[in-house]
């Protein structure tokens, strides 16, 4: 069977339903591109399935989905939200050679909660996280009706995000990144620490790398009123390597 030059792998954040990021599909379908977009460990069911899982399951479960897509591509853009991110990074650092590309979209590398040090000890004091809709967070009242997400998490959820970022929120992790990269922010994020992002494009080791930024979106980038702009950017991306990628397999099936 003939592989495709590119596919994407797609990766949802902490709590989230599916239809966080399923707006890229229809992108990724105009061009034929290949895609995954699994629901790591915990996730698509209900928020009691989060006890007890670690963030290796969410490793694993993306890895897995990345050895799927493989058999079917030659290389892989991944594409993640939030959470998602953490995996997404991880796997391009140990699979660089299979990675074609890698976009971020609010990197979950800090919360922004000022508790955010006592994560720990909440997450042995409070067993649950309850999710409040804040209206003045989104820009685009209407998706917020539709919000599929948990409405609560448990704690030790938390605390495996947390553990996961802070073995990623390094230079000389971040650092092994060589590959092109897309980093998608907004100033609007009262969810993760939107300083990270700048953090994670300034540390990153691609010579190939943009940061855009939004300004009136929430965390929810690709639901959120400015979200045709965000898929705008992820697909001139995606389709600029995938053109990259189409021309090399020419040029090998020449020779």
């Amino acid at each position: 069977m003939n592989k495709a030059p590119i596919g994407c792998l797609i990766f949802h954040g902490l709590s989230s339903n599916i239809d966080c990021v399923d707006a890229i599909v229809p992108r990724l379908e105009k061009y034929n591109i290949p895609y995954r977009m699994p629901y790591l460990r915990g996730h698509g069911t209900k928020p009691e399935d989060l006890v007890g899982v670690k963030w290796q399951d969410w490793y694993a479960d993306a890895e897995k989905a990345l050895k799927d897509l493989l058999n079917e591509v030659d290389k892989v853009i991944i594409i993640a939200l939030s959470m998602g991110s953490l995996p997404g990074m991880d796997l391009t650092i140990a699979y660089q050679d299979k990675i074609a590309g890698i976009v971020t979209l609010v990197s979950a590398l800090r919360l922004a909660s000022p508790l955010e040090p006592l994560i720990p000890l909440i997450a042995l004091i409070q067993k649950k996280v309850v999710f409040k809709d804040v209206p003045a967070d989104w820009y685009d009242q209407e998706q917020l009706k539709t919000n599929q997400n948990y409405k609560w998490i448990p704690s030790s959820a938390v605390l495996e995000m947390v553990r996961y970022y802070k073995q990623m929120r390094k230079p000389e992790m971040v650092g092994q990144i060589k590959v092109p990269a897309l980093i998608i922010s907004t100033t609007r994020d009262h969810t993760i620490d939107p300083r990270t992002s700048q953090w994670l494009f300034d540390n990153l080791g691609s010579s190939d790398k943009t940061m855009k930024w939004f300004h009136k979106t929430s965390h929810e980038m690709l639901r959120d009123g400015e979200r045709e702009q965000v898929l705008d950017e992820i697909e001139a991306f995606v389709v600029r390597l995938n053109d990259v990628a189409v021309r090399q397999a020419g040029q090998k099936q020449q020779i």
